[in-house]
């Protein structure tokens, strides 16, 4: 879950900063500089640490720098406010491929969950996040910034709990699955 949740985490970091910024001081200017200067210091900083560049990094790179230079331009945070939608929306539509879940999954998860679990879990999460896309796309629309601040924090503590229950109900799928097994080679071995 951590392995899934991190990377979004880096990936709406100069969102977060934009919030927090802005929240605090109420400067549209210097919140959105800071956010378009995290989006470079993250590209910057995994250029010097030679990881590489996933689409979803230069994704975010040119929403933090295009996004928040026409909010600069036009004195409207609207445009900063977008990102997160059209972020959603990019890793929604890929998070719509058969099984991308795989890749973030233990060994023991991949040996031992059904492939109708991997699927489906990987299709929630891509519904959560299409819907995450409308929820903000609404909020940054109809509310104040402080406001859509706080309904964007509301949406990631909804993947954080989404994420814990997808943890739990996976966990207990696999126990339950190596249990069945080990009673069945019990059985098995008992009748010969």
């Amino acid at each position: 879950m951590q392995a899934a949740l991190l990377p979004l985490l880096e990936d709406f970091l100069s969102a977060i900063v934009f919030v927090v910024v802005y929240g605090l001081t109420k400067q549209l200017v210097l919140a959105t500089s800071l956010a378009i200067a995290v989006g470079l210091g993250q590209f910057a900083f995994g250029v010097i640490k030679r990881r590489p560049f996933t689409i979803m990094r230069w994704i975010a790179l040119a929403l933090a720098v295009g996004l928040g230079s026409m909010t600069l331009l036009t004195n409207n945070s609207h445009y900063i406010q977008l990102k997160p939608t059209i972020a959603h929306l990019v890793i929604g539509a890929t998070m719509l491929k058969r099984a991308w879940l795989l890749r973030y999954l233990p060994p023991i998860a991949k040996t031992w969950l059904p492939e109708a679990a991997v699927v489906g879990w990987g299709h929630a999460w891509a519904a959560l996040m299409l819907a995450t896309a409308v929820a903000n796309a609404i909020a940054a629309q109809w509310l104040s910034v402080p406001a859509w601040g706080a309904c964007l924090i509301g949406l990631w503590m909804l993947k954080g709990v989404f994420g814990t229950a997808q943890y739990f109900s996976m966990r207990q799928q696999v126990v339950r699955r190596m249990t069945e097994a080990a009673a069945t080679a019990r059985n098995a071995a008992s009748a010969t």
